[in-house]
């Protein structure tokens, strides 16, 4: 994803980073996580792209308190950028 993107759609490195993750297949919280987002950020993050409909977020099947998250079309594009 290139920076015009990113601000075209006012999302940092780290909206960039959890997008992409997304786009490759982590679709719940743990997987989203690493040294530098933290649970907490993962939430806001997660928060934020499904709010710019770049993410959707469906119930996880057998945890009612989680929830999966996958690309939407508008979000797969972005993802595929190119710096």
């Amino acid at each position: 994803m290139n920076y015009t993107e990113l601000i075209r759609h006012n999302m940092t490195v780290r909206d960039a980073a959890v997008l992409h993750k997304v786009c490759h297949g982590c679709n719940e919280v743990p997987d989203l996580i690493d040294d530098q987002i933290s649970t907490v950020s993962v939430s806001q993050i997660t928060d934020k792209l499904f709010a710019k409909g770049l993410i959707r977020r469906c119930p996880h099947p057998t945890d009612r308190r989680r929830y999966q998250y996958f690309p939407t079309p508008e979000g797969k594009a972005l993802a595929k950028t190119k710096n």
